[in-house]
This record gives structure tokens, C-alpha cells and sequence, in this order.
């Protein structure tokens, strides 16, 4: 009989340890839950991130007004939070005369974070991104800044920019700079700037479904290479659509950059300025009909739409009989420098396909 007790007590004892032990282990997987803060302030919006772990949200609660000394909302070293301003607005002192060099909301080594929601306006530049990567903007503006609109400045990768407007920034748009590769600019508008978006000593970008429209220049390329613009509206900036920058001094060019599928409707549509013709760019992906609608609703995806606003630029004027929406003759801006496969105006007519270029597939 003892031995039957001691027996029931040690399964009841060890069946409790299995509950206990299942219990604990339920308890430390669950998920952390991740909170949701506030702030009023340009000080208590940077304070709340600095104290914020990854996953928490902080909201922005009311318009702010920066300071002059320095930036308005910092992400100093921190990963994985979430900045909603709640389409508050973020107002910088550059009405007030030439503002010193801070910002409205600057990321410092900084990644994995989202900012969204926001407008940025009139400081020295509104958004800086630097050396910080695996980021999201969406849904910001930044305008008015006496320079930039969003900076993505100094070994900044893989950060994503969509559903963004940059307008009457005093430099750039949009501007990606040294060794910052792989970004995306996707869904936005950059209108009224200087340059509209900026690539410089940068590779791997993706400017995609972009409307870049009254600006000096729409796009600019310098000492860069494979880089990507596509699906995007390009028009009515005053110098021209796109400008491709010389050789520096290390001979390093605007090379092997592609640009397809875009609607350039501008005075002067392409700029190279690279007296030795040295260095391609690719101003078409290769040929194809079947994939889906290009950006003018033609069957063929290939090169670009090329017109003016007096509606006499090259898809205009060429030749498409058999009305197959790409245009006979290739358009050459220089000698390696040409688009392939025009795409064509429905009123244009064609007799010959041209001749299908080497080694590109882009889509």
C-alpha cells in the first residue's frame, strides 16, 4: 500500500512538472507585444524612438515646428521601429531666411525602420537616410527644403521609398549618393526641384512608376552604373528628361544603366555629356509583346516614348506600318547610346522591325 501512495504521488508530481514546463515554454514563445507610443514634440518624438524597441510604433500626435540648432526627429542607432506622424505636418524655420544644417527627420545608422505619414517642410533638407539600410518611406512629402527633399546619402542600402511626393526643393527631388545600391523609388512624384531624382556613385537603384514633371532636369545620372528607370512620366523640365553626367576625375562614368518603358515629353529629352562616347547606356530592355501593356497602352514593352511639348519628337514622326507600336528606325542619341525600340505613336506607320541588340534583358 505505501508503495502504491508513493507511486501516485510521484506521477502526480511529475505530470504537474510536464504542465509547469509546458506552461513556461507556451509563455516564452509568444511574441512580445508591441507597443504604441506618442509624442508632441520634436524632443519627445526623438525620445520615444530612442526608447521604443523593434516593432513599436510611435505617433505623432500634433503639427511641429523645428528648431534652428538642430534636427527635428532623430532615429540615432535604432532598428525596427515605426514612426506614424499621422499626416501631421513637420515644419522646419527656412521661411525665416537660409537655415543652418539640420534636418526634419534623419536616420543615423539606422535600420529597418518605417517612417509614413509624413510632411516634412522647410527645413535645410527634410528627410536624410545615412548610412542606414532596410528602411520605408511611404506616404511622405518633403517640400520646400533649401536643399534636398529625401536624401539617401552614404553606404544607405535596400531602403524602399513608394507613395511619395518630393516638390520646391531648392537642389533635388530625390537624391541617392555614395555607395548607396539597391534602393527603390517606386509609386511617387518629384516635381519642381532642381533635379527631380539624383543618382550619384551609386548602383543597383530601381526608379519605378515615377512622375517626374517641372523640374530644370527630370533625372540625373553621374558615375553611376546599373541602374534601373521604368514605367515612369517624365515631363516639362525646362533643360532636359534625363541628363547622363561625364567621367570624374577616376574615370568613373554614368555606364550600363537602363532605361525603358518611360514617356519623355520635354524640350530637350536626353542630355550625355561624354565627349569620348565611351560608355553605353541601355535606353531599351529586350522586345516583348505578350507580357502586358506598355506606358502607353501598346502591346510591345522595348524602348521609351519619346515627344515634345509641341507633340513632334521622334514616336511622333517615325514609322510604324504595320502599326505594331514600335517605330522602324532605332532613336540614337550617340553612337552606343540608343533606344532600339522606340515605341511608336498610333499614328506613326512601320515596314522593318529593328535588329534585336546583344546581351540585354532587363524586366
Amino acid at each position: 500500500m505505501p508503495f502504491e501512495i508513493n507511486r501516485s504521488i510521484n506521477l502526480r508530481k511529475y505530470f504537474f512538472s510536464l504542465l509547469l514546463s509546458f506552461v513556461f515554454s507556451w509563455l516564452f514563445m509568444q511574441p512580445a507585444f508591441a507597443a504604441t507610443l506618442s509624442c508632441n514634440s520634436c524632443a519627445t518624438c526623438t525620445s520615444q524612438i530612442a526608447a521604443a524597441t523593434s516593432g513599436d510604433t510611435v505617433e505623432l500626435t500634433a503639427d511641429l515646428t523645428g528648431g534652428t540648432e538642430s534636427t527635428c526627429i532623430t532615429f540615432d542607432h535604432k532598428d525596427g521601429v515605426i514612426l506614424d506622424c499621422q499626416n501631421q505636418i513637420i515644419t522646419g524655420p527656412y521661411w525665416d531666411g537660409i537655415p543652418p544644417y539640420f534636418f526634419g527627420i534623419k536616420l543615423l545608422s539606422a535600420d529597418n525602420n518605417t517612417i509614413r505619414n509624413c510632411t516634412v517642410s522647410s527645413f535645410y533638407q527634410a528627410i536624410d537616410i545615412e548610412g542606414s539600410s532596410g528602411n520605408t518611406l511611404d506616404n511622405v512629402a518633403a517640400i520646400f527644403s533649401f536643399q534636398n527633399g529625401v536624401h539617401v546619402n552614404r553606404d544607405s542600402s535596400n531602403n524602399m521609398i513608394s507613395n511619395s511626393v518630393a516638390q520646391f526643393n531648392g537642389n533635388r527631388g530625390f537624391y541617392i549618393y555614395y555607395n548607396c545600391n539597391n534602393n527603390t523609388i517606386m509609386d511617387s512624384d518629384s516635381a519642381n526641384n532642381t533635379v527631380g531624382v539624383n543618382i550619384e556613385y551609386s548602383s543597383g537603384n530601381i526608379l519605378d512608376n515615377l512622375t517626374i514633371d517641372d523640374n530644370v532636369y527630370g533625372v540625373g545620372m553621374a558615375y553611376c552604373e546599373n541602374n534601373i528607370l521604368k514605367n515612369s512620366r517624365i515631363n516639362d523640365n525646362s533643360d532636359a528628361g534625363i541628363a547622363i553626367a561625364p567621367a570624374d576625375h577616376n574615370s568613373t562614368y554614368a555606364r550600363y544603366n537602363t532605361i525603358y518603358n518611360n514617356y519623355f515629353k520635354n524640350t530637350t529629352n536626353v542630355t550625355i555629356n561624354d565627349a569620348t562616347d565611351s560608355q553605353p547606356n541601355y535606353f531599351n530592355t529586350t522586345l516583348n509583346c505578350s507580357s502586358g501593356q506598355n506606358i502607353i497602352s501598346g502591346a510591345c514593352i522595348g524602348g521609351n516614348f519619346w515627344t515634345t511639348p509641341t507633340n513632334n519628337g521622334f514616336s511622333d514622326t517615325c514609322t510604324d506600318a504595320n502599326s505594331n507600336g514600335v517605330c522602324d528606325l532605332a532613336y540614337t542619341f550617340s553612337a552606343i547610346n540608343i533606344d532600339n525600340y522606340p515605341l511608336a505613336s498610333a499614328l506613326s506607320g512601320d515596314l522593318i522591325a529593328p535588329a534585336s541588340p546583344a546581351g540585354l534583358s532587363v524586366m
